[in-house]
């Protein structure tokens, strides 16, 4: 996970383009890298995660958990709302963050990023990912 981070870091070298990296509502550990981290509060992938963000200096400060966790409750769980809670939240970062780029007068385009009169190429084309066909 820290190096997949680290690479979509290296991918983005703008600090108001923010990574959120979620952490995990399930309760298997079949497909756990570590299934047997000590931790009786959480699910092993993240205890990891919380690790990760607790001690790692390397992550930028663009690099953020959502923690979504106490969407565990019985009461949520047993009503099923958690993915529309989670998508809700991330409506809400989504929005916070255009409002800070429009503040600062940032819009993207396909053509890049407009910063004012100034267009910057679009950072997924230094990127090994493949762009969606418009």
């Amino acid at each position: 996970v820290k190096h997949f981070l680290l690479e979509l870091q290296s991918c983005m070298h703008d600090d108001t383009w923010s990574i959120w990296m979620m952490t995990y509502n399930g309760n298997s550990t079949t497909a756990c890298h570590t299934p047997s981290i000590s931790n009786n509060n959480h699910h092993p992938c993240n205890a990891a995660l919380f690790d990760l963000f607790e001690k790692e200096f390397v992550l930028g400060s663009n690099i953020r958990l959502a923690d979504n966790t106490d969407l565990l409750t019985e009461s949520v769980v047993k009503n099923k709302d958690i993915v529309a809670t989670i998508a809700i939240r991330i409506f809400a970062l989504i929005s916070d963050q255009v409002k800070i780029w429009r503040k600062a007068g940032q819009i993207g385009k396909v053509t890049g990023l407009h910063r004012g009169k100034n267009v910057e190429p679009d950072p997924a084309d230094e990127c090994h990912f493949t762009k969606p066909k418009i």
